[in-house]
């Protein structure tokens, strides 16, 4: 989802392009760690990302639970279990 996400300018400079480098390998890294988190979690994250991109929080998943507090806590043990591992792979 995230290893493909490219910058809709294009390059000015060397420094552009390697940035655009480190930007790919950091999303490549990102898109690794969400993949080994198992469900709900990896659900939860999905729906997250697609919410913060649109900008509007309408997304929903089915397989979260319909309880605001129980989907609430899903989400927050989803960010912390991203959170450890973009730590542990350096990203963080």
């Amino acid at each position: 989802m995230f290893r493909n996400a490219k910058s809709g300018r294009g390059y000015d400079s060397v420094s552009d392009v390697i940035e655009d480098e480190l930007h790919g390998k950091t999303m490549e890294c990102i898109d690794f760690c969400i993949g080994e988190i198992q469900e709900p979690y990896r659900a939860a994250l999905y729906i997250l990302a697609r919410n913060c991109y649109t900008g509007h929080k309408v997304w929903l998943s089915p397989r979260l639970p319909k309880d605001p507090i129980e989907r609430g806590t899903i989400i927050l043990e989803a960010r912390n279990q991203l959170t450890r591992r973009l730590m542990a792979a350096g990203v963080m």
